[in-house]
């Protein structure tokens, strides 16, 4: 990811993330948080500039339906049923 707005020519108005990514990165560093606190701090000072800078899009019951599915391997990307 670039470090500085405005770099790679993206326009701040065009970084998005969705918000289940935002709490799967969260959920990542409160894991590393027992095994190195000062790496976790770190990361939650980068996610937290992420939060400012990027445009967090939501999810609906949908969307984070199929996350789930797509985590637990129940579905491939294309949303077809696995096994």
């Amino acid at each position: 990811m670039c470090r500085s707005s405005g770099c790679c020519g993206v326009d701040d108005a065009d970084l998005h993330l969705a918000n289940g990514t935002l709490g799967a990165i969260q959920a990542g560093i409160e894991l590393t948080r027992d095994q190195d606190a000062a790496k976790a701090a770190e990361i939650e000072r980068w996610l937290d500039q992420v939060c400012e800078t990027f445009i967090i899009l939501t999810m609906d019951g949908p969307a984070f339906r199929r996350w789930a599915q797509l985590r637990a391997g129940v579905v491939d990307q294309s949303g077809e049923l696995m096994g």
